[in-house]
């Protein structure tokens, strides 16, 4: 099997420091679900794709973990309670006045 067909679904999540928040939340982690590079710096973005060309038993585990904390942040079940956990205090906010 050649290196680009072992590689192929397996994502890399690469993030500048600009671009991996989210309502105050981290969705990038560097080395746990993905990688951070320097905004505008491309060597910075070459040298972190070739670091994890070359690793990719890393790469899989990142894979992974992005899965679980996507699953586990993002699921349609966690929306729904966070959705309900919104209608819930608006409601007690406006009986309350």
């Amino acid at each position: 099997m050649h290196r680009a067909q072992e590689m192929a679904g397996t994502a890399l999540y690469l993030a500048s420091s600009a671009g991996c928040y989210t309502n105050g939340q981290e969705i990038v982690i560097d080395g746990r679900n993905g990688v951070h590079f320097t905004a505008g710096d491309a060597r910075d973005l070459a040298s972190k794709v070739e670091w994890a060309w070359a690793r990719p038993a890393v790469l899989d585990a990142m894979g992974h973990a992005g899965r679980d904390d996507f699953e586990r942040l993002y699921s349609a079940e966690t929306n729904y309670k966070r959705l309900l956990q919104i209608y819930e205090k608006t409601v007690a906010r406006a009986s309350a006045n």
